[in-house]
């Protein structure tokens, strides 16, 4: 399969799997071996946002927020204690 591009607006959110990272766009799953940390680097700091340690997500795609977790579209993912500054920040 030939690489494809992906640009930041494409991309809902990021979330580490095993020793991989799965790159989750609206029609597609893109599995990447590279650390959350690194792809997190290049990509515009207004408008991606982890929110726990496996997740950065897409603040465009953000939908609405509960106690302990966030959603983008249909998918619920967790949000770190550590990182709820983070989120506090996309709600405001």
């Amino acid at each position: 399969m030939p690489n494809k591009r992906l640009f930041p607006d494409d991309i809902q959110f990021i979330e580490t799997y095993s020793v991989y990272r799965k790159i989750h766009t609206k029609h597609d799953i893109f599995v990447v071996n590279e650390k959350i940390s690194k792809i997190e680097q290049k990509l515009p700091h207004n408008q991606f946002k982890r929110i726990h340690k496996p997740y950065v997500i897409n603040i465009a795609c953000f939908a609405r927020l509960e106690s302990q977790a966030s959603y983008l579209d249909k998918a619920r993912l967790g949000i770190g204690v550590t990182f709820k500054d983070h989120v506090q920040f996309i709600i405001k």
